[in-house]
C-alpha cells in the first residue's frame, strides 16, 4: 500500500571463519544502483515513493571475499489512489464537466443582463419621449408666444432660456443609464418652474436636499423622479382651487436615496373621478413605465427599489394630498 512505504530488511550472512565479523554491501533498485557498505545485519528504508523496488545484499568475509549470490528481495509500493489513472481520468472528466457547466451558466447570465439592459434601454427611451411629451412642448411653446404677444420680452427670455436648458439636459441624460444627482435636481427645478410660470404661480415649490450627500459626485438612474413630479402637478395640484405646495426631498440612506414627492392636491381618489378614460390611461402608462424600469434594475443590480404611495387626509378626514416614496440606488 502507498502508506507503506516505511522499509525494514534484516539479513546476515554465515561464516564459521568470521561469525559476526561480516561486512555487507546492499543496494536498492528503483531507488539507487549504487552499493552501500556496512557492518549492520538491518538497513531501514523511509518515505520510498510508489514503484517497483528490488533490494540485494552481499556479505563479505575478513580476506574481501563477497559471496557468489546475492541474496535478494523483491516488492512493490502502490500507489495512493489519487495517482491512478482512472482516479486521474474521472477527475478530468468532473473538472471538465464542472467547467463546461460554469461556462453555460456564464453565458446565460451574460445573455440574461443584455436581455435586461436591451429592455431597459427600451424602457429608458420611452421614458424619454413621456418627458419630451408633444403637449408639454406645445404648451411651453404657447406660453412663450404668449408672452411675446404681451410684449412681455423679459418674461419670454426667461421662459425660452429655462426651456431651452431643460431640453438639453434631457437629451444629455437620455445618453447615460445613470446621471448626477445634480442634472436630475436641475431638471427637476427646470421643469417646476417653467410649469409654475405657465400656471401663473399656481403652486409653489420646493427641493430639499440631504446636507449628506454629495450631488456632483452621487449619480442615480435616469427618467425616474420627474413622472411623479409631473402627476402631483397635473392630477395632485389642477384641481386644487387654493394655492398649491410640492415639495421634492432627497435623503441620504446607506447607500439608498430615498425620495419623497409630496403636495397638497385633492388627492388621488378626488383626481381619477375627474379624469376621462383616456386621461388616467396616459397616467397609468407614466406610471407603468416608471415600475417596470425599476423591476428590471432591480434584477440587473440585485437591489430593491420600490415605490410606495401614501394618501394625506386632514384632521376632518379629507384627501389632502399625496406622497409618493422611492427609494433609488447610488451608483458609482
Amino acid at each position: 500500500k502507498s502508506s507503506q512505504n516505511l522499509i525494514n530488511i534484516d539479513f546476515i550472512g554465515i561464516s564459521f571463519r568470521d561469525a559476526g565479523n561480516l561486512k555487507y554491501k546492499y543496494r536498492l533498485d528503483g531507488l539507487n544502483r549504487d552499493w552501500n557498505y556496512t557492518f549492520n545485519t538491518q538497513v531501514e528504508y523511509a518515505f520510498l515513493p510508489p514503484g517497483n523496488y528490488e533490494f540485494e545484499v552481499i556479505a563479505i568475509n575478513s580476506d574481501g571475499l563477497e559471496s557468489e549470490n546475492p541474496a535478494s528481495l523483491s516488492f512493490t509500493i502502490l500507489p495512493p489512489f489519487y495517482y491512478t489513472w482512472w482516479f486521474i481520468a474521472t477527475m478530468i472528466l468532473f473538472l471538465t464537466a464542472i467547467a463546461y457547466y460554469l461556462y453555460s451558466l456564464r453565458l446565460k447570465q451574460i445573455k440574461k443582463e443584455n436581455d435586461l439592459r436591451n429592455d431597459i434601454n427600451l424602457y429608458r427611451q420611452q421614458a424619454l419621449s413621456k418627458q419630451m411629451d408633444p403637449h408639454f412642448v406645445f404648451n411651453t411653446l404657447n406660453s412663450i408666444q404668449s408672452f411675446i404677444i404681451k410684449n412681455d420680452s423679459l418674461a419670454s427670455t426667461q421662459y425660452l432660456s429655462k426651456f431651452a436648458k431643460l431640453i438639453r439636459l434631457i437629451l444629455n441624460n437620455s445618453q447615460n443609464q445613470a446621471v448626477p444627482l445634480d442634472d436630475e435636481i436641475s431638471a427637476l427645478t427646470l421643469y417646476l418652474e417653467l410649469e409654475s410660470l405657465r400656471f401663473q404661480k399656481k403652486f409653489k415649490f420646493e427641493l430639499l436636499i440631504d446636507p449628506a450627500i454629495n450631488s456632483s459626485s452621487c449619480f442615480i438612474p435616469a427618467f425616474l423622479i420627474q413622472p411623479f413630479v409631473e402627476n402631483a402637478v397635473w392630477h395632485g395640484i389642477m384641481g386644487l382651487k387654493g394655492t398649491g405646495h410640492i415639495t421634492v426631498e432627497l435623503k441620504k440612506n446607506h447607500n439608498e436615496i430615498t425620495c419623497i414627492v409630496e403636495d397638497n392636491g385633492i388627492g388621488r381618489t378626488k383626481s381619477m373621478e375627474m379624469k376621462t378614460p383616456e386621461e388616467i390611461a396616459k397616467k397609468s402608462f407614466g406610471i407603468k413605465l416608471v415600475e417596470q424600469r425599476l423591476e428590471l434594475l432591480n434584477n440587473l443590480y440585485d437591489i430593491n427599489m420600490k415605490v410606495l404611495f401614501v394618501d394625506l387626509y386632514s384632521e376632518n378626514g379629507k384627501p389632502s394630498g399625496t406622497r409618493v416614496i422611492i427609494n433609488l440606488p447610488m451608483i458609482s
